[in-house]
């Protein structure tokens, strides 16, 4: 709804067109009044004391609506101000017996109320013709101070219940439509982050904005609506931006103090500039040309700066593809599958670093092209790296295997006891060297990522394995020392052997004399032993093992 009643009533209120105040009593009951709202003999339903409203609908319709230019009125503008009063037997009004068109209205030009619909009809002063939105815009009701008569007829709920009301329609003095959205374009500037425009030009578009919105709440002549939207779009075209300027410096800041080295040339450029701009930020009324050109003279800097960063970064990264390139890493162990595509890799390396070589020389080359060259260079650094890496990781696999089997030797603690001194010594030292290889390819197993250090340790843990073999195959046998002669021993007469003793027949008891000689006979002369014939065949057994032994000793001696 249009603001037009609020603000340019001119102190009249919504007063109604009321035409009396007295009332006339109505019937008590609620169903006979609306009998009566509903009769079709206007004269008696109209009050006779001079208001000549309704004796049951009061119409309340402002006397005046001022209508701003620009906003033309419409039928619901018109509407949304009308209220309808059903009045009770003894001319008092109850809560919810007032109705308007925003609760109640029918979307066209009607109120409903309860079990009757009131509708207006709205006519030119003349009464000769009916208005509608399409008439109230055009330029008959359009004139700046103009004020135009309305006709309305109310109708009861029947075509020949009627009322006419009369009320004007009162034009502002200017059309504000340019200014209000000048006015929108300037607080949108002043909503912006402080520091966005400079200080003395964003005073000067408050104060213009604070000027145009008190002839908004007023009704000063187009002449002067004019003028105040002139000065505000003025302040607006006025202000002194310092988003670029701002944006360069709080790039171009940082890299005073991130304690990087940059090209000396390019940096102290930069320093210069940035500091040129610093002071134009804090600087009374700069024109927008000064800031321009130092936010494009700082952004240039900028830009060099980064450019000569970006040629560094190339030279290391082509520095680095170049090394890889003559590198040549020994890789007389590695598989041939891994040396194709090492070799692949390093091909193609040659080629792209010949021509990114001579193209980076090119006289504007972008600071776009060297950055990616940087990035493409890097990539095939990387890939070389990998086949690399995949190359040592197949050179550990196969360390670990021979430093395993080189252990495996070393710790076998031979017993070199047996061995000549000189194939001992020769084993002693190879296993010596063998642990010094053993310990250094454990190290090198750990800690090495180059093919080369890796294929050097494999080719020394290899060597060592096969020194130590080859000095453990190469021992030497000490010769087995001639045994000393035995000094014959003279042989022994053989015993008789002993009868087994039979156990004779009884015999009569000998005599003293016979017992003692038969006992002498049974103990051996040499050791007083009694006699045992397993003992004797023992002795004899050794003594002729000691015989033969003498006479395999002189056999040696005689050989």
């Amino acid at each position: 709804m249009k603001k037009f009643t609020k603000r340019c009533l001119k102190g009249c209120g919504l007063v109604g067109l009321v035409f009396s105040t007295g009332l006339v009593a109505l019937s008590d009951n609620i169903d006979s009044a609306l009998t009566v709202g509903a009769e079709t003999t206007t004269a008696s339903a109209f009050e006779n004391n001079g208001t000549g409203q309704h004796v049951n609908w009061h119409i309340d319709i402002p006397q005046e609506y001022t209508v701003e230019l620009g906003e033309p009125i419409t039928i619901s503008d018109l509407m949304s101000q009308i209220t309808v009063t059903r009045k009770g037997s003894n001319g008092t009004v109850n809560d919810g017996d007032t109705f308007d068109f925003i609760s109640n209205g029918d979307g066209s030009r009607g109120i409903d109320t309860p079990g009757v619909k009131i509708w207006f009809d709205f006519y030119n002063a003349a009464g000769t013709s009916f208005l509608t939105d399409e008439m109230l815009a055009s330029s008959t009701y359009a004139v700046p101070g103009g004020s135009y008569t309305i006709k309305a007829w109310v109708f009861y709920g029947k075509n020949d219940t009627k009322k006419l009301f009369t009320f004007k329609l009162k034009n502002s003095n200017s059309d504000k439509t340019e200014l209000r959205k000048s006015i929108e374009i300037a607080q949108s500037k002043l909503s912006q982050p402080e520091g966005t425009y400079s200080d003395e030009s964003l005073q000067r578009l408050q104060e213009s904005v604070f000027l145009g919105q008190t002839y908004l709440n007023s009704d000063p002549d187009q002449t002067t609506v004019n003028s105040a939207k002139a000065t505000i779009d003025s302040a607006v075209s006025g202000l002194v931006d310092l988003t670029a300027l701002n944006t360069a410096v709080e790039t171009a800041t940082p890299l005073l103090t991130d304690g990087k080295e940059y090209p000396k040339e390019a940096y102290d450029g930069l320093v210069q500039k940035l500091a040129a701009a610093a002071k134009l930020q804090n600087s009374f009324g700069p024109s927008q040309g000064d800031v321009d050109k130092a936010a494009t003279d700082l952004t240039q800097a900028l830009t060099t700066l980064k450019t000569a960063v970006a040629h560094e970064a190339l030279d290391q990264a082509l520095a680095k593809l170049l090394e890889l390139y003559r590198e040549n890493p020994n890789l007389t162990l590695t598989s041939e599958s891994l040396k194709e595509l090492y070799n692949k890799a390093i091909e193609a390396a040659g080629t792209f670093y010949k021509t990114v070589s001579e193209d980076k020389k090119r006289e504007g080359i972008s600071l776009y092209e060297l950055e990616r060259y940087t990035i493409e260079t890097n990539s095939v650094v990387d890939t070389i790296l990998k086949v690399k890496a995949a190359i040592a990781e197949e050179g550990k696999a196969k360390l670990r295997s021979a430093l395993d089997q080189l252990n495996a030797l070393i710790g076998e603690n031979l017993d070199l006891s047996p061995y000549t001194a000189a194939s001992a010594q020769a084993y002693t030292d190879q296993l010596a060297k063998a642990k010094e290889v053993a310990a250094a390819g454990e190290t090198a197993y750990a800690q090495e990522t180059e093919p080369t250090a890796i294929t050097n340790s494999l080719v020394k843990v290899l060597n060592a394995k096969k020194s130590l073999s080859d000095a453990k195959a190469a021992l030497v046998a000490k010769p087995v020392d001639p045994v000393d002669p035995v000094d014959p021993v003279d042989p022994v007469d053989p015993v008789k052997p002993v009868d087994p003793e039979v156990k004779p027949e009884p015999k009569p008891e000998a005599k003293k004399e016979d017992k003692k000689v038969a006992d002498k006979q049974q103990v051996l002369p040499a050791t007083a032993d009694r006699a045992n014939p397993f003992f004797t065949a023992a002795a004899l057994a050794v003594i002729a093992c000691a015989g033969q032994l003498a006479i395999v000793s002189r056999r040696k001696e005689s050989n």
